[in-house]
């Protein structure tokens, strides 16, 4: 199912080009809350105890970090931003509960190229990937979307084995 809106369908025309105003405003919210993210875990004691935390417990909780409740805090937070992502998902594509694996790739292939607990990265890594994938269904066909996701990933490997 997808979850239908009067606006899903507006766009902006930009020249020769068509905006969807939907997926503007997305990719607007996620740069937002992506450089939001990195400055918080930059420049506030609470980032900065989660990054000690998530390095050496143990000696982060020396420095009197409680890190059971930086856990409660992170899993609200990430819980908030499931709810934005699952929401703004919801809007601009077809829902179905088989459709996890079809997302699973891709969302491991953000994940290391983006490389683990980095916001800025996750955002450009989720851009690239969807760009490909873009421009394969584009190009080729549809079909091939999905094999794009790991094909860049593994493109990267390749390309800086010492990425990861």
């Amino acid at each position: 199912r997808r979850f239908e809106t009067h606006y899903s369908t507006l766009s902006i025309k930009a020249g020769p080009f068509y905006i969807p105003v939907l997926e503007l405003v997305l990719c607007l919210v996620a740069g937002v809350r992506a450089w939001g993210t990195w400055l918080w875990l930059r420049k506030t004691y609470v980032g900065k105890a989660l990054r000690a935390s998530a390095e050496e417990a143990d000696i982060a909780a020396a420095y009197g970090v409680d890190h059971k409740k930086l856990a409660y805090l992170l899993s609200g937070i990430g819980a908030g931003y499931a709810g934005v992502a699952g929401t703004f998902i919801a809007l601009i594509a077809t829902l179905a509960p088989a459709q996890i694996w079809a997302w699973l790739g891709v969302v491991f292939a953000v994940v290391i190229i983006g490389r683990l607990g980095n916001p800025l990265g996750a955002l450009f890594a989720g851009m690239l990937i969807g760009a490909s994938e873009s421009l394969a269904m584009a190009v080729l066909s549809p079909a091939w979307a999905p094999v794009v996701s790991f094909s860049v990933l593994i493109a990267i490997l390749l390309w800086d084995p010492d990425w990861l």
